[in-house]
């Protein structure tokens, strides 16, 4: 049972403006030694309860959500449990393609239940430059994590610098081995992008209360070093229910993120007095699923076939240095499903970019048509020769190109 989670990271802070930061949470002077930035830039994670199907086909409760990722210029979203992925799409329609990108990760999960991960960013924020799944060995209990972590490298509009956010959903009784087991995760995605030395770990930790304690966390590198910084202490409550536990963190790693960050930003956003919302909606937004195979209250399962499927998922997964952005075409139900949807958002984001050439009545159709098979066709077909695909996968990429072919034509 979670509320919202947020960072601020400063910008402009330089001239003496005070950047803006969450309702009712105090904003003091920022450290003017950091790397700036030309706008202050938002970052938060949101674990939805068993965000799916069912959730999303509530209009009400869908306007809420929408509401809640555009207050913020990226939000890791959690526990994503809809195998269709229609969920996830509709959201992207509601918060505006032209506006926000999106990229998700595969189904992640030991058992017949799985979950994604998803990062929705404003586009006229940030640039999504690559994304990476750690991976951990097989699925077979000697591995470290339920959920393995999943990052996103971004980089400012008009930054100096990029980010690394590496979003995580704490299996609660493993909370202590697993946030332990972040310091590696740090090593890993420091070697998968040797040139970025700012990180920020996110989403849920469950790591308060009877899951892990400030004295299990004080004996690990993660927490102990002061190469790291959790700005959300244990006397905060990102939960919803009657218990007062700090499960959500963000761990900040890096010169810049760290001097950038304004002071008395990080905090949690209280979504349900916001929206006026009574104790039984709050639940329904956002109450802790228990790990396992079986969950009674858990929506979209999938059918018959999903989890017959899902039983194969305990072999190793490929090495992943298909390209630069170092991600698997091949995933662990066997096919590249995953693979597209990350292309068909580069591609989306790379469209968005150029739209004023689009939209320009001084180039002709034909010379539009050249730069959109140059540059938007090579970022959606990169490595495509290696894919394996379903049918309905595989009609996917039509339908986005006959898309854009039409954005084309109506400009």
């Amino acid at each position: 049972m979670y509320h919202l989670v947020a960072v601020f990271i400063a910008a402009l802070c330089a001239t003496g403006v005070l950047c803006s930061a969450l309702p009712n949470v105090e904003v003091a002077p920022v450290n003017t030694s950091a790397a700036i930035l030309p706008r202050s830039l938002s970052i938060s994670a949101f674990n939805i309860k068993v965000f799916g199907r069912s959730k999303m086909s509530d209009p009400v409760k869908a306007a809420q959500i929408r509401d809640i990722v555009k207050r913020y210029d990226v939000i890791l979203i959690q526990e994503i449990r809809d195998i269709t992925g229609e969920a996830l799409q509709q959201l992207w329609d509601m918060v505006g393609r032209s506006q926000f990108g999106m990229v998700c990760s595969e189904r992640l999960g030991r058992t017949t239940y799985k979950e994604e991960y998803a990062y929705f960013f404003r586009l006229s924020a940030v640039q999504m430059v690559g994304v990476h799944q750690y991976d951990d060995g097989p699925d077979d209990y000697t591995d470290a994590f339920e959920r393995e972590p999943f990052s996103v490298r971004i980089r400012p509009v008009g930054g100096s610098y990029d980010i690394t956010l590496v979003g995580i959903h704490v299996k609660p009784t493993d909370a202590v081995k697993e946030i332990d087991a972040l310091i590696d995760v740090y090593d890993d995605v420091i070697r998968t992008w040797p040139t970025v030395t700012d990180v920020i770990i996110l989403g849920d930790l469950n790591a308060d209360c009877s899951y892990a304690s400030e004295s299990d966390l004080l004996r690990m590198p993660i927490y102990n070093q002061n190469l790291f910084y959790w700005p959300i202490g244990f006397d905060a409550d990102t939960t919803v229910s009657s218990t007062h536990c700090a499960y959500d963190r963000f761990i900040l790693s890096g010169p810049n993120v760290r001097s950038a960050l304004i002071p008395g930003s990080a905090g949690v956003f209280m979504y349900d007095k916001y929206f006026g919302m009574s104790y039984t909606e709050t639940l329904y937004h956002s109450r802790r699923i228990r790990d396992g195979g079986q969950h009674g209250e858990v929506e979209d399962h999938g059918n018959q076939h999903d989890q017959q499927q899902c039983s194969h998922h305990n072999t190793r997964r490929e090495a992943r240095k298909s390209d630069k952005l170092q991600v698997a075409t091949l995933f662990k139900d066997g096919t590249s499903t995953a693979m597209v949807r990350i292309r068909i958002v580069m591609a989306t984001a790379a469209m968005a970019r150029l739209n004023r050439l689009w939209t320009s009545s001084s180039i002709n159709f034909p010379s539009k048509y050249r730069l959109y098979k140059s540059f938007e066709v090579s970022i959606l077909l990169s490595c495509s020769e290696t894919w394996t695909l379903h049918a309905d996968t595989e009609r996917r990429i039509p339908a986005f190109e006959h898309k854009c072919i039409c954005r084309l034509c109506s400009a």
